[in-house]
């Protein structure tokens, strides 16, 4: 990463993390609230009133993991019960692995989940070295949390749109080149 992307990031996690402290008045809810990743490694959160809403005495921020559902609310494995109304079960979501249960194969027959064991490796989240063929929209690392996915979308169409159409012009073989 280039030093002034960086000093960026560390300027925008330190307004961040101020903007927590004045929002939050309990300093445990803060140490729950307050991202343990750098900035952007997730989706953004806008909103002028999220952490204020967790800061109201009615609300109670449960970061233990669950160990049972029952009829009055919850239990969590520290062995507290948390009984309830109202619950909000905010699980995150697992972006990987990619194309799950999907059987793609490049070139020489390799499986997609065997090139991206340590990682997706991939051209604008399109395309993949050694997969002819192949394009994807909204592949590995495109996720937005500050754009237009519709903008990022019309652009990853247009892009497949050219490739294409300009393999079309030269084939010479049932095969497109994808990394065009």
């Amino acid at each position: 990463m280039k030093n002034g992307n960086n000093l960026i990031r560390k300027f925008y996690q330190w307004k961040t993390k101020r903007y927590i402290q004045k929002n939050i008045d309990d300093p445990e809810l803060r140490k729950k609230l307050i991202p343990n990743y750098p900035l952007g490694a997730k989706r953004l959160l806008f909103s002028d009133d999220y952490y204020a809403s967790l800061n109201q005495k009615n609300v109670t921020v449960i970061t233990a993991p669950i160990q049972e559902f029952n009829p009055t609310g919850l239990q969590t494995k520290d062995g507290i019960p948390h009984p309830m109304e109202i619950m909000i079960f905010g699980t995150g979501f697992k972006a990987n692995p990619f194309l799950i249960g999907l059987d793609i194969k490049g070139k020489n027959g390799i499986p997609i989940q065997e090139v991206w064991k340590d990682s997706p490796k991939n051209y604008l989240g399109i395309t993949i070295n050694n997969f002819p063929n192949f394009f994807m929209m909204y592949g590995p690392n495109t996720n937005l949390g500050h754009n237009s996915i519709i903008l990022m979308s019309e652009a990853q169409a247009n892009y497949i749109t050219q490739c294409i159409e300009t393999n079309s012009k030269r084939i010479t073989t049932k095969r497109f080149d994808s990394s065009c």
